[in-house]
């Protein structure tokens, strides 16, 4: 049998601790966004099922009907904010190529700009802690993403290649 050379040898420890953590920081990242779709879950229909309550207030409230109006479509608006949130980081844990940090930064604005607006206006409020935590659990699952560092790009296949080789 051959001897592989000493390089040849750490090379392949490389590559397949390499393999290792990136399957590791895939299932961490599929495990976030799966605790931030069921905490979006819970969110929007805890919100949905608030809104019967706020109809009754907004009925006695004697507020102009465009107001009244307004106040229902972006309290059932925030609430399909949230499902569709919750779709999004399932979507991504099933098809976790189609996640990369950008993505998941972008889309963690949404519940990260929400909470920063509830505690503007409302202060020390609950749901504003808990979009605070789906922020924080996408982008914590965008920062463990495999092959999503800067300079690089997963393809489909699982390797990772550079975006711009260093010319020798």
């Amino acid at each position: 049998m051959r001897r592989l050379p000493r390089d040849a040898k750490l090379q392949l420890l490389k590559a397949e601790r390499d393999e290792t953590m990136s399957k590791m920081n895939k299932r961490a990242s599929r495990t976030l966004l799966v605790i931030a779709a069921i905490l979006s879950t819970a969110g929007a229909a805890f919100h949905l099922a608030a809104f019967f309550k706020a109809l009754r207030i907004v009925a006695v409230s004697g507020m102009p009907p465009f107001y009244s109006n307004s106040f229902k479509a972006l309290w059932l608006a925030d609430s399909a904010t949230m499902a569709i949130l919750a779709l999004i980081c399932l979507a991504m844990t099933v098809r976790m190529e189609a996640a990369n940090r950008l993505i998941l930064a972008l889309v963690a604005l949404f519940p990260l700009l929400t909470a920063m607006l509830l505690y503007a206006f409302l202060g020390n409020f609950p749901a504003a802690h808990i979009l605070m935590a789906i922020a924080v659990l996408m982008l914590l699952a965008g920062a463990r993403l495999p092959g999503s560092a800067a300079g690089t790009v997963e393809h489909a296949d699982g390797t990772a290649r550079a975006l711009m080789e260093k010319s020798a």
